[in-house]
């Protein structure tokens, strides 16, 4: 199930009452001034102001005015003061061209014409991502698919990438486990873990303490109650979410919720006096169990290696195989207040790289344009 970890990480800004601020303050359009100069802090509120979404505010020195820009995109420039790439993008030089590329998208095994697109710690062998020759690996991220990295700090102990256990088998983490289990204790039993199906608890079972159905699963959180149940105080409950109806922004007014995910939003891009409480984006029901199993099921038949040494970019198998398991599930909801028209997943929106003109192309067109002159 840790493949999984890293696929549905969800940035949730958690805002207090008594912090006296709220979220999304003022919207930025591009060409908007973005210099914190230009607006006032009154009645000791933090004015809180973004660029639109596909925009960003230059922070160079050599800026005297900044204004909201837009991000470079796939093949154009950057590296510069007044350029930046949208993520997952990265800025890439080839021979001192300077463009925004993906880079480390590639897992174990997958096929490559270059370094660069391999994850962290993986080069193109012979075609493959992979290890180098006589190497032995340190993560999960090294191995192919369907093995972890038995890795230890002790000297002179064997470190080699082995399958992974089978459902019922003891274990000492996650990674351990095929991705549609987890490491985690029985009911009765707190001596041992064991790899066991994903939302296999029931109400009032015994659960870790980050054990969750919760999708922000870049922390700690597991798929390990069932369907909308949540682990809170060592059991699976149900969740029982009231958010205040009052001004967030306002010290006696009760705060936001943290427990499941509630922020406190400004009720107007103009007006930065009041808020309220708006719950984040992850769903808690039913169908949220079915997503997750489905995209599991697929990244398995797929034989998808892990994503723990990679950016997720529109070639990654994940992404080619599965791309509608990830960016339609059941588990999320558009947020109520954006600013920008600001997609889920960035990646779901990104054109394929075969349609992206890297680098390295561009040289050789230009050197082909200048044979001709």
């Amino acid at each position: 199930m840790k493949f999984i970890y890293g696929l549905l990480a969800l940035a949730a800004s958690i805002v207090t009452a008594n912090a006296q601020f709220c979220s999304i303050g003022l919207c930025l359009k591009e060409g908007d001034n973005c210099s914190p100069k230009n607006y006032n802090f009154t009645n000791n509120n933090v004015v809180d102001f973004n660029c639109e979404w596909g925009t960003f505010c230059p922070t160079s020195s050599q800026i005297f005015t900044p204004v909201c820009t837009k991000y470079s995109g796939p093949g154009e420039t950057c590296g510069t003061p007044f350029t930046d790439c949208m993520s997952p993008y990265q800025c890439r030089t080839v021979n001192t061209l300077s463009t925004c590329a993906i880079g480390g998208y590639l897992g174990f095994g997958e096929d490559c014409n270059t370094d660069y697109q391999c994850g962290s710690g993986l080069y193109c062998v012979e075609g493959a991502c992979s290890l180098k020759p006589n190497v032995i690996c340190n993560y999960d991220g090294e191995c192919p698919f369907g093995q972890w990295c038995n890795g230890t700090s002790l000297l002179n102990t064997p470190v080699q990438c082995q399958s992974v256990y089978a459902s019922g088998s003891k274990c000492t983490r996650d990674g351990q486990c095929s991705y549609d289990n987890y490491c985690g204790y029985k009911d009765g039993d707190n001596n041992f873990m064991y790899c066991q199906p994903s939302f296999n608890k029931k109400l009032g079972d015994a659960c870790s303490p980050h054990g969750s159905s919760f999708v922000d699963l870049e922390s700690s959180y597991r798929y390990e109650c069932s369907a909308s149940l949540t682990c809170l105080g060592g059991t699976c409950q149900n969740p029982t979410m009231t958010v205040p109806t009052g001004d967030c922004m306002d010290a006696a007014t009760q705060s936001c919720p943290s427990t499941y995910g509630s922020d406190c939003q400004c009720t107007s891009t103009s007006q930065i006096q009041t808020g309220k409480c708006t719950p984040t984006i992850v769903e808690l029901n039913a169908n949220c169990q079915t997503s997750v199993q489905s995209l599991v099921q697929c990244a398995i038949d797929h034989e998808c290696p892990s994503i723990e040494s990679i950016t997720l970019g529109p070639d990654s198998c994940i992404m080619k195989h599965c791309k509608s398991e990830l960016c339609e599930s059941n588990c999320l909801q558009q947020p109520t207040d954006t600013c920008g028209d600001q997609p889920l997943y960035a990646v779901c929106n990104l054109p394929s790289s075969s349609s992206v003109v890297l680098p390295s192309f561009v040289l050789l067109i230009v050197a082909i344009i200048a044979l001709l002159f």
